[in-house]
């Protein structure tokens, strides 16, 4: 999907960094169920109730692993979101994650939309690229997502074209003065 590498670009105008705000509550439910899944055991052996000591140990810790395992699996999403960056360049940008990294040039950028999800655990901000090839690229939980937006936004329109100076344009003569003087 990508160019070549970065520097086909041209020069780097900024970086959006993913940010750990944008895993929201994942985070601690996924912490959660990964302290469940220590203590769980530990207060098995340090100070067990009758029904772990009637149960055995063994369901303690097929629980403990269940919970392991599902904390894990809750933070996949966060941690995506945290740690992936986009940099933008004068030509296009590079989008880098977990997955995987892709470069975008400006002339496969058909139009860009800004999309704030908001719900009661609260808002969301979601860039959706879209493509010449009509795929879309979904970015979401990156710093500064307003500017990311209006500079990809930029790539699918032509760059405007350099004004010429006006010939035969001089200065007033005596230059400026201020009015009264």
């Amino acid at each position: 999907m990508g160019l070549g590498s970065p520097h086909d670009f041209g020069r780097r105008i900024t970086v959006h960094r993913g940010t750990f705000s944008a895993g929201g509550w994942a985070w601690y439910i996924g912490g959660l169920l990964l302290l469940a899944s220590v203590v769980g055991p530990l207060r098995a052996v340090v100070a067990p109730t009758p029904d772990q000591v009637r149960m055995g140990f063994d369901d303690v810790l097929l629980t403990a692993g269940a919970a392991l395992v599902l904390g894990l699996l809750v933070l996949i999403v966060p941690v995506l979101r945290w740690r992936q960056q986009v940099e933008l360049f004068e030509n296009g940008f590079v989008w880098t994650g977990l997955t995987g990294t892709r470069s975008i040039g400006r002339d496969q950028v058909r139009g860009v939309e800004l999309i704030r999800h908001r719900s009661k655990m609260g808002v969301r901000t979601e860039i959706k690229v879209t493509l010449t090839d009509g795929r879309r690229l979904s970015v979401s939980g990156v710093d500064q997502p307003e500017q990311l937006a209006n500079v990809i936004g930029t790539f699918g329109r032509p760059a405007p074209a350099a004004v010429a100076p006006t010939p035969g344009w001089s200065a007033p003569a005596g230059g400026w003065r201020p009015p009264g003087t």
